[in-house]
């Protein structure tokens, strides 16, 4: 057998443990779902046990194992990636004290405070404005609502920090999830100096950001008693998941795009240098890669919403697919825009019209594949708005779209996303490519691969899809329509103060 590569993801939805070997061919792959619990004290908080969290990756580990029939031996190197905006704070005692997730909305009333009083700064130093899952967000939250906890914090831990500490027993941070905190300088890739004295946040308790090199230590003797994992094994902290699913894809150099869709659709394009939208629509975050950075628009939470439509049509996913297969373009009749989205930085939120589908009458009433497919379209037109944005603030050009995720992978919607954007969409062979892509990192900081490029260059293609000039000119005008009602509807729910936020 090749050499093999462990990584470990951490999702919203759950923990996946990965095996493949050094040519990226899947050998194991186990996943476990995650549970949260919901203080009743705090609106729209969200916590998670990070003991048990840490239970139940060391359960992973060990069925990935078995399930590929090796012994922990066998594995030359381990890499990491998780969700981004998870945080676990520890005492001076080293003693987990708190933990919540990316999904974790009660700082809204610090989101605003902080967007009023210091927005724009804040998106000219980061990248980003101050949403309320945010670290910058966060801490301001703790430090207001609970002094006595966080009078008590040592250190604060990004979640993949916190998972390369359990297995290393070293604390540091990473750029690619540090830059999703708001407090990081996106320049100097440091924690902001200026940040830092206005909030009157100490330094001492954020570990140093590691800039230079690939973030490699060694599995500890304690995670090796509890993992099964070989003592002094290699450890890469990939970082941020939709970073690791870029190098997943091989979107490593300038311009090259990849719209990671799972629960939401984040697309990201690679770029040799920061660059901020002078509109402050975007968000900027370092790539996985060192030295390297990305632009981001996020496309919605289409991801979620397939299920919700799923369940409310009453068919299975396979069933989904075929009635999609066999309809025509439906968004000449009916236009979906259910979980869309068109990022807007600078708004604080997560723009998506309160109208879900538009066009279904009574008296010709739509059948359940007409909904589906004007499902697909409605996220291939939010794909393009975002695709657009990129482009527009990057200067770069976009001709291949790389698509990955468990929402993704399926051929008709590569397809209408194809003849939407007029591009060229390609979808891995290995569908968690967030996995393989911390795989391969975990690879290059072992040695395994003397390069990125040559890491990403087994990367195998389920399916590519080209565009069908034809049905690009039916979509162009159709996507024109479909702008002026995600706009309109925006601005008359705003009018009306109805929602109009993912969050």
């Amino acid at each position: 057998m090749n050499r093999c590569l462990m990584s470990i993801d951490i999702g919203t939805g759950g923990g996946r443990a990965f095996i493949c070997d050094t040519y990226g061919h899947l050998i194991s792959f186990v996943y476990e779902p995650w549970t949260y619990s919901y203080p009743d004290k705090y609106p729209n908080a969200v916590e998670f046990d990070s003991t048990k969290w840490w239970s139940k990756i060391c359960n992973l580990i060990i069925k990935a194992l078995n399930q590929a029939k090796l012994s922990p031996d066998k594995i030359d190197a381990i890499g990491i990636t998780t969700f981004r905006q998870g945080i676990v704070l520890l005492d001076r005692s080293e003693q987990e004290i708190y933990a919540s997730p990316n999904i974790d909305f009660r700082a809204l009333d610090e989101s605003k405070w902080l967007m009023k009083e210091y927005g724009e700064d804040i998106y000219k130093i980061t990248g980003k404005h101050p949403f309320p899952h945010f670290l910058i967000c966060r801490l301001v939250w703790l430090r207001k609502h609970e002094p006595m906890l966080y009078n008590r914090i040592s250190t604060v831990l990004l979640l993949g920090p916190w998972l390369f500490y359990k297995l290393t027993g070293v604390k540091v941070a990473d750029p690619s999830l540090a830059s999703d905190t708001a407090l990081m300088d996106l320049i100097n890739i440091e924690w902001s100096k200026k940040l830092l004295n206005i909030l009157e946040i100490p330094k001492e308790i954020l570990p140093e950001i590691v800039k230079s090199n690939f973030i490699t230590g060694e599995i500890s003797k304690k995670a090796s008693k509890e993992t099964g994992l070989r003592e002094g094994t290699s450890v890469t902290l990939g970082g941020a998941d939709s970073q690791c699913g870029l190098v997943g894809t091989g979107a490593v150099n300038a311009g090259e795009t990849t719209a990671v869709a799972g629960t939401s659709i984040c697309i990201q394009m690679a770029q040799e240098k920061p660059v901020l939208d002078a509109k402050m629509r975007t968000w900027t975050h370092c790539h996985a890669i060192p030295q390297r950075w990305t632009v981001e628009s996020v496309a919605g939470g289409e991801g979620m919403s397939f299920s919700w439509l799923k369940n409310i049509l009453g068919v299975s996913y396979d069933q989904m697919i075929e009635l999609a297969e066999r309809t025509s373009i439906a968004s000449e009749r009916i236009m979906s825009f259910i979980g869309t989205c068109i990022h807007d930085s600078k708004s604080g939120y997560f723009p998506s019209p309160p109208t879900s589908i538009v066009g279904i009458r009574a008296y010709t009433p739509s059948d359940r594949g007409e909904i589906i497919r004007a499902f697909m379209e409605g996220t291939a037109f939010a794909i393009r708005a975002n695709c657009e944005q990129l482009v527009e603030v990057s200067g770069l050009e976009l001709d291949e779209l790389k698509v990955c995720g468990g929402f993704g992978d399926n051929e008709i919607l590569a397809q209408i996303i194809a003849d939407v954007l007029g591009v060229i969409v390609k979808v891995p062979n290995i569908k968690e490519a967030t996995s393989l892509g911390a795989a391969l990192l975990a690879g290059i900081g072992a040695g395994l691969y003397d390069n990125i490029e040559e890491a990403t260059s087994h990367i195998e293609w389920k399916f590519t899809k080209h565009p069908n000039v034809k049905m690009k000119k039916l979509y162009d005008v159709i996507f024109l329509k479909w702008l002026k009602l995600f706009h309109g509807s925006l601005d008359l729910a705003q009018k009306l103060g109805l929602n109009y936020s993912l969050l």
